[in-house]
């Protein structure tokens, strides 16, 4: 696992030139405002210097490139007075490290200059300190831990930080009275790394100022929790406490397993679907075969439901599920983590209940498609070509059925009964033996068709036979009559045909 710490300043270092009278006086302060009140009309300045700027100075000049004396001057609370702490002979500038919070007046007299000013210099010591986590040596670097006991199922608790600002404070030199800077605080938290999901740690704030929080669903990978503090005047500081996560996070993704798929189906052709009409057979055909990928991660137990009463127990990467009936199936995956400081096990659902999910482009739920077949074959053939054999246009959700061919004297020549989807379809040949049937005019019926029910109501759907007359056109044509289709609906309907076949071997 990867960690770091973190302590971050916002602002950038840079200096900033600002004329009075003749003079040229430079910084390095990141922050200047006026002062708050006035001497003979003028305003003073406050320089606010950053605690990690490393070269914190405040220099005067001439600005004309001559010569001339330097006073400084530093502010004495206790007497309310400015005392002489340097003087700087013959110089075109003169400098000040700055090292600790002091206002200073710079008299500047030369040939041709005397000028006064008063700056007022503020480190701010801007920190925030996460108090309430363990802490552990990772490295040179120690990093605070969030603790056992604030863990729970699906919720950190009491994570506690405090700011310690230090005094924002110069003085008002016509009163002696301190003036204290605004100090007011935006407090945000984040996550590293953080799924961006609305649901996924979700920060409950404890108190006004948002120090005390607690974090609910936190992300089900180790990560770092860090507060961020910027004050008023743009300076910022933050915090981080590593979270060891204890969260299950249940997902799957599925796929139908389609009959021409020679890894599932090795004695089946890849060319199943690839009969006259084309391949772009799109049902989802009972009993159909689905393969689960599981993508929970963090997860100790498992458990399936396949929303057809079928529940298994595993741990694989892959679980293959047959759904043998049509209907509409939720499947559903619990996943347990073992929490010992608990004496328990946190779960994740995947989907939650009344979740709006879309699985790898799959609308969820799965439906298998209801029961039905076009009994429709090619009415030209030619044996040896292409395609190789022919079967019916569509076959959804059927299981067993009987195709018999006749020739124009009555003669079967073809006859097969048993599961649709072993039947790789007719090729031509005589009662399957080495001869083809001769070209002209055969004839086929279909009998006996076994459906399948609807796994949720039980009941088999009727097969309407295409060739049955109807009392009233489906599309609603001319008439007195209701618009509805009213042919035969028989499960056992019987379809006829002709093909034209044309031995060219």
């Amino acid at each position: 696992m990867h960690r770091g710490f973190f302590w971050l300043n916002s602002i950038l270092i840079f200096s900033v030139a600002v004329h009075i009278a003749a003079q040229n006086y430079t910084y390095s302060a990141e922050t200047a405002i006026p002062t708050g009140y006035t001497t003979v009309g003028i305003r003073d300045t406050v320089l606010i210097y950053s605690r990690d700027n490393a070269d914190k100075y405040l220099q005067a000049g001439t600005g004309n490139g001559s010569l001339a004396v330097f006073e400084w001057w530093e502010y004495a609370p206790g007497t309310g007075a400015f005392n002489m702490i340097l003087i700087t002979d013959s110089s075109e500038v003169s400098t000040r490290t700055i090292s600790e919070n002091a206002g200073y007046r710079i008299i500047v007299s030369g040939e041709d200059i005397h000028d006064t000013a008063i700056f007022w210099a503020i480190i701010n010591d801007l920190s925030v300190n996460i108090y309430n986590a363990d802490e552990e040596i990772e490295g040179e670097d120690t990093i605070k831990i969030v603790p056992e006991e604030q863990k729970w199922c699906h919720l950190i608790r009491d994570i506690n930080a405090e700011i310690d600002q230090g005094e924002l404070r110069y003085y008002d030199p016509n009163t002696n009275t301190p003036v204290y800077l605004q100090s007011d605080h935006i407090v945000s938290w984040s996550a590293s790394p953080d799924p961006d999901l609305s649901d996924v740690n979700q920060i409950l704030e404890n108190d006004a100022l948002g120090l005390r929080i607690d974090i609910r669903n936190p992300y089900w990978e180790d990560c770092w929790y860090i507060i961020t503090v910027t004050n008023a005047y743009g300076f910022s500081a933050s915090d981080s406490v590593f979270y060891v996560t204890i969260e299950p996070h249940a997902d799957f993704s599925y796929e139908y397993i389609r009959l021409d798929n020679q890894e599932y189906y090795p004695d089946r052709s890849d060319e199943y679907y690839n009969t006259f009409y084309g391949s772009d057979y799109d049902h989802t055909s009972a009993p159909a075969l689905f393969r689960f990928e599981n993508l929970s991660v963090n997860a100790d137990t498992m458990i399936w439901y396949f929303g057809d009463d079928r529940i298994e127990n595993a741990r694989e990467d892959s679980i293959l599920h047959t759904y043998a009936l049509p209907g509409t199936y939720s499947p559903q995956l619990v996943v347990y983590n073992i929490v010992p400081h608990l004496y328990e096990a946190c779960t994740d659902t995947f989907p939650k209940e009344d979740e709006d999910v879309v699985i790898d482009n799959v609308t969820y739920p799965i439906v298998i498609d209801a029961a039905s077949i076009t009994a429709e074959l090619p009415n030209v053939f030619l044996p040896g070509g292409d395609p190789e054999y022919i079967r019916f246009k569509e076959d959804v959700s059927i299981t067993d059925f009987e195709i018999a061919i006749y020739n124009r004297f009555g003669k079967r020549v073809y006859h097969y009964t048993g599961n649709i989807r072993d039947w790789e379809g007719w090729d031509g040949r005589v009662k399957n033996s080495d001869r083809y049937v001769s070209s002209g005019v055969y004839f086929y019926v279909v009998k006996e068709i076994k459906v399948l029910p609807d796994y949720s109501t039980g009941i088999k759907p009727k097969l309407i036979d295409p060739n049955a007359q109807t009392t009233q056109p489906a599309d609603g044509g001319t008439g007195t009559g209701t618009g509805e289709d009213t042919r035969k609906v028989d499960p056992n309907t019987i379809y006829r045909g002709f093909i034209h076949v044309y031995n060219m071997l």
